[in-house]
């Protein structure tokens, strides 16, 4: 039974780990610890029961977002469905062996980029595939659940919404929305590699993929989309609406990507060494 349910994948945070452990920072406390104990919760993924009025009511939001998007993305409401209505065991593990499902897709596609090859991205089927991994990876965390809720916690104040919980559908829409951001990785994104050659490490956290270009919370369709994704402590994945070549990051440039990241994190910053969390 997968009890401990990580929010950011254990086998991403290997590179920024040294004998099995890595560096964090959380409440401004700085420690060196295994990858099982951070950014996971209990049973994170369990989807509570889907009422029929809550269904609705994301069939209506994503038909806001976009007409077009809920016969597109039927087959992903139906995994929703199914992760709700099950039971005992299995509930408790529906959506978490997905996730591990599409990382183990995600994760020779994510070996290669290591390795600077981005070949494997003009096959479209890995395009497609990656391009959702990557999606999936930016709205599973703990950050984008509690950004939804506060966001449309204003919308279910009446009293004929008391029976909705606000929770179950925010962990829906996080789910759901990640086709909206591989659609466009797919689509209209650039992968640039930012290779990290200063004596400043990369730094991740548990918002390992974050947008500087857009605020993904506000939803809508974003006129400008930019995503920054750090891989490795030293190689940086940026995928952009612009056609940038792959380039060697000045000392100031790293700064930048920490810092930003450091703000858009939710409660762990991770390094591969202590002085750098300081």
């Amino acid at each position: 039974m997968k009890k401990n349910q990580h929010y950011v994948w254990r086998h991403y945070l290997k590179p920024w780990t040294k004998n099995d452990k890595i560096w964090c920072k959380r409440d401004e406390k700085i420690f060196n610890t295994s990858l099982n104990n951070v950014a996971q919760e209990n049973y994170f993924y369990v989807l509570e029961t889907l009422s029929s009025d809550e269904l609705a009511i994301i069939r209506n939001i994503l038909d806001k977002i976009d007409e077009t998007a809920i016969p597109v993305m039927e087959s992903n409401i139906d995994i929703l469905v199914k992760a709700s209505n099950s039971k005992g065991d299995e509930k408790k593990e529906y959506l978490e062996n997905y996730h591990t499902f599409i990382e183990n897709i995600g994760k020779p596609l994510l070996e290669s980029l290591y390795k600077g090859d981005l070949e494997m991205l003009n096959i479209q089927r890995n395009r497609d595939n990656f391009s959702y991994f990557l999606g999936l990876q930016y709205t599973r965390t703990k950050k984008i659940r509690h950004s939804l809720m506060k966001d449309f916690e204003p919308l279910f104040q009446k009293p004929e919404h008391k029976t909705i919980n606000i929770e179950t559908i925010s962990h829906a829409l996080a789910f759901l929305s990640a086709d909206f951001l591989g659609n466009w990785i797919s689509s209209d994104g650039n992968f640039t590699l930012i290779r990290n050659n200063t004596d400043i490490d990369f730094l991740t956290s548990d918002q390992p993929i974050y947008n500087h270009a857009f605020n993904f919370e506000s939803w809508g369709s974003p006129e400008q989309m930019e995503l920054f994704y750090p891989i490795t402590p030293s190689l940086g994945l940026l995928i952009s609406s612009k056609k940038i070549p792959h380039f060697d990051a000045s000392s100031e440039l790293i700064s930048y990507y920490n810092n930003k990241l450091v703000s858009e994190s939710e409660e762990f910053i991770f390094s591969t060494n202590e002085s750098q969390l300081k």
